[in-house]
C-alpha cells in the first residue's frame, strides 16, 4: 500500500459528519505532511527562504553534539503497568489523545454507541479525564468535535467542524470558547498545540496562528509559507517543517518571539524531515538519511535513532511512542492490551502515563482507551 493509499484509508477511518474538511482535503493534508519533511528545490520565493535560514545557527550547539558514528549506551527498557482509563457512562468508543505532562489530565473523544463509527458518521464529542474519571465536556458548534492537547492546569485545546470550516476552541474549567481566526479562509489542517502557560498555536493552508493565553485574539506567526506547526514547547517556541517537494531536501525551522525564525538541524547537522512532539530538550521526528524515526536532544545532541518509520510523541525523559511500542534509550517494549486487539500509543506524560486505544485489527468497530503507569 502507498502512502497515500495509506492516508486515504486513515482518513476514511475517521468519523465524516457534514463539514468543509473532506476525505480529499485530509488526504492533500496527508501530502502536505509528507512534505513537510522537505524543503523548497528550485526557484523563486523556495530559494530566498532556504538562503535566509540558511545564516541562522543550529539549534544543537555544535560543542556538543553527539561525535558522528556514536550512540548513547541503551538503558533498561521501562517497566509498564496497566492503569485503567473507564469511558462515560454508555460510551462503547472513545480514543485518549493526548495527556498532560503531570498525567493528571487525559483529553480525548468519545463516539457514542455506535459499533462501527466509520458506518454512519457518529458525533465526535470531546471528554477530559481527571485523575482517571472522565468528563464529557459541551461540544463546539460543529457535528464533530475533539481535544487535542490539555496542559498540567487542565486547559485544553479542541476542534469543532462545521461546514464552514474548522473552529478551534479552548476550554477552561471544562466550558468552551471560540477562538478568533483572521480575516480570509482559515481551514486549519494539523492539531492545535497547548503549552503550559495556555497559549495554543495552530497551522492552516493561509498560515500559522497563535492565541495568547486567555485571549481569543489570533496573531499570525511570521513563519515561511508551508510551515507545519508539529511541536509547541513550555519555552513558546514553535517547532515544524516547511512544506516542500524532495525528501531529501527539507527545511526544519522553529520561530520564538525571543529569537524570530532559525533553521532546526538533528545532531551532526542531521537533516531533519519531520517533527512529530517536542517535550523539555527532547524532539521526536525523522532525520534524514536513515529516514527513520528519531529521538534527539536539543541541547546534548544525545541521539537514538528508533528503527521504525516514525515517532509520534516524545516526554522529558526522551521517551517515544511508536505504534504500540514505548521506546527509551533505544529500547523498545511492547504494551498489549488482550490478544485480538491492535494498541495504538498516542501520548506519554513526563510522570510516566502512556495513553493510547486498543482497537480490532483493520481499524474496524469501537476503540478502547487504555493507559499504563510506566517507570525506569
Amino acid at each position: 500500500m502507498t502512502l497515500e493509499e495509506q492516508l486515504r484509508a486513515r482518513a476514511e477511518a475517521l468519523p465524516v459528519p457534514p463539514t468543509a474538511l473532506t476525505t480529499q482535503r485530509l488526504v492533500e493534508a496527508g501530502r502536505r505532511a509528507r512534505r513537510r519533511r522537505t524543503a523548497w528545490t528550485a526557484g523563486g520565493t523556495a530559494l530566498v527562504v532556504v538562503g535566509a535560514l540558511a545564516a541562522a545557527p543550529a539549534l544543537i550547539p555544535a560543542a556538543i553534539r553527539t561525535p558522528a558514528g556514536t550512540a548513547p549506551a541503551a538503558s533498561a527498557a521501562p517497566t509498564c503497568t496497566r492503569t485503567p482509563l473507564p469511558v462515560p457512562d454508555g460510551v462503547t468508543d472513545a480514543t485518549p489523545d493526548a495527556v498532560d505532562p503531570t498525567g493528571r489530565y487525559v483529553a480525548g473523544s468519545y463516539f457514542g454507541a455506535a459499533v462501527d463509527p466509520r458506518a454512519a458518521g457518529p458525533d465526535a464529542k470531546p471528554a477530559l479525564w481527571t485523575d482517571g474519571r472522565p468528563a464529557p465536556l459541551p461540544p463546539g458548534p460543529g457535528r464533530t468535535t475533539r481535544l487535542t492537547g490539555v496542559n498540567a492546569a487542565g486547559v485544553a485545546v479542541g476542534v469543532s467542524d462545521t461546514a464552514a470550516g474548522t473552529v478551534v476552541l479552548r476550554y477552561t474549567g471544562g466550558v468552551p470558547a471560540e477562538l478568533g481566526v483572521p480575516d480570509g479562509t482559515w481551514l486549519f489542517d494539523t492539531a492545535p498545540l497547548i503549552n503550559a502557560a495556555g497559549d495554543i498555536v495552530a497551522s492552516a493552508d493561509a498560515g500559522t496562528v497563535l492565541w495568547k493565553a486567555g485571549s481569543p485574539t489570533p496573531v499570525v506567526l511570521p513563519v515561511p509559507h508551508g510551515f507545519s506547526a508539529d511541536a509547541f514547547t513550555d519555552a513558546g517556541t514553535v517547532l515544524g517543517v516547511v512544506d516542500g517537494d524532495a525528501p531529501s531536501s527539507a527545511t526544519a525551522v522553529s520561530w520564538s518571539e525571543a529569537d524570530g525564525v532559525r533553521a532546526l538541524s538533528g545532531p551532526d547537522g542531521r537533516t531533519v524531515e519531520q517533527i512529530t512532539g517536542a517535550r523539555g530538550d527532547w524532539v521526536s521526528g525523522r532525520l534524514a538519511p536513515a529516514a527513520t524515526g528519531a529521538v534527539w536532544n536539543r541541547r546534548t545532541g544525545e541521539l537514538f535513532d528508533l528503527g521504525v518509520s516514525s515517532s509520534y510523541a516524545v516526554n522529558a525523559r526522551g521517551w517515544a511512542a511508536s505504534g504500540s511500542a514505548l521506546i527509551s534509550g533505544g529500547v523498545s517494549v511492547s504494551l498489549a492490551y488482550e490478544p485480538a486487539s491492535v494498541v495504538t500509543l498516542t501520548d506519554i506524560s513526563d510522570s510516566g502515563l502512556v495513553v493510547g486505544y486498543a482497537g480490532q485489527p483493520g481499524g474496524k468497530g469501537p476503540r478502547t482507551p487504555v493507559a499504563w503507569t510506566c517507570a525506569d
